[in-house]
């Protein structure tokens, strides 16, 4: 056999192999693949995604990188690169690999959903508005590959295309689950819904997702499958939901919205656990008294919904900088009570 056909041979074998589930055997056999022709396209983006899709992000961005330096005119590697740069924080290399992407294929509608994501993170809504058009419409619908070798169950999942959706990658196993994911925005009422045996809804943010929900209820109006969470109760998952932010695994880090907030000049604190709320709370009231701008905290429903016991000082206090105004030496200390004033009357 010859050197090309021992390698469409490995890449086919690797192929079946991660259609199966099989995920370390198929990251051996393309790895073969790359020790023939270490620049093949292909075997670099399926490695990269079956890294990624195991949490080894590092070895994915390699496949990738190595993808676009080999192949810079094709944009498949640069959408994936640019995805992967994308959930790493770094915006500005996302963007710039979406943009190649573009310009080699100006209709790459997931160069254009990428794109509409970045720009809307970075304030530019309006730069953002016709890539969100380009890139959704008629491209609503996004059937994810099925591995198992059972019969799967066929989840369809509503989802969010501008973030504020409740991560799912983590439990919904593509070796169980034929998932559809439908962008509920850009839901065309025209277009049969695909066969499903369930439906779950996975928009989490009812201020930051709000044309979602409608969408949402749009779609389950076709359904008569099973549905879990009803888009209806994502308002009311909690009393303390404020500010329309989704910080779902890290509490720490805060969704595409926090544009909107860092452009007014408000900071967001955003506790991680329930000791957090206690303290982070009396430092937000206390930046909001020092410098007289509101200052959001942020309070998600994995949270507000769990329990935990928390050692609390009987007067504990956030003291604020020491400042001088026109030569008077001012301190603010501000304190919360151990009692209601007026108890011991």
């Amino acid at each position: 056999m010859s050197g090309g056909g021992e390698i469409a041979e490995g890449l086919a074998h690797a192929r079946r192999l991660a259609a199966k589930g099989e995920d370390e055997p198929a990251k051996a056999a393309y790895l073969d693949v790359l020790r023939r022709d270490p620049t093949h396209f292909a075997a670099l983006n399926e490695l990269g995604a079956l890294a990624y899709g195991s949490g080894h992000r590092s070895a994915a961005r390699s496949c990738y990188e190595q993808a676009v330096r080999s192949h810079p005119g094709n944009p498949v590697g640069r959408i994936n690169l640019a995805n992967l740069l994308y959930d790493e924080g770094d915006l500005a290399g996302a963007q710039t690999q979406y943009e190649a992407a573009l310009a080699a294929d100006g209709e790459f509608a997931a160069a254009h959903q990428g794109l509409a994501r970045v720009l809307s993170e970075l304030g530019e809504r309006e730069a953002a508005a016709p890539h969100w058009q380009q890139g959704f419409a008629g491209h609503a619908l996004v059937e994810r590959p099925y591995r198992g070798t059972a019969n799967p169950v066929r989840l369809l999942l509503l989802v969010s295309a501008k973030g504020g959706n409740i991560p799912t990658g983590q439990w919904l196993d593509d070796r169980v689950f034929a998932v559809a994911a439908l962008y509920t925005e850009f839901y065309d009422e025209v277009r049969a819904l695909p066969p499903h045996d369930v439906v779950l809804n996975a928009i989490g943010d009812a201020d930051l997702c709000s044309e979602a929900l409608t969408g949402a209820d749009a779609v389950l109006a076709h359904v008569t499958a099973p549905l879990i969470n009803p888009p209806a109760q994502v308002g009311f998952m909690f009393d303390g939901k404020i500010w329309g932010l989704a910080c779902w695994n890290d509490t720490r880090i805060l969704s595409i919205n926090k544009s909107a907030f860092q452009a007014a000049g408000i900071p967001i604190l955003a506790p991680g656990t329930v000791a957090e709320i206690l303290t982070l709370g009396l430092h937000a009231v206390a930046l909001s008294r020092f410098s007289g701008c509101w200052v959001a905290l942020k309070l998600v429903a994995p949270l507000c919904d769990s329990a935990e016991t928390v050692d609390v000082a009987l007067e504990p206090e956030a003291r604020l900088p020491v400042v001088e105004v026109d030569g008077v030496r001012v301190e603010h200390v501000i304190r919360v009570d151990a009692e209601p004033a007026g108890a011991g009357d």
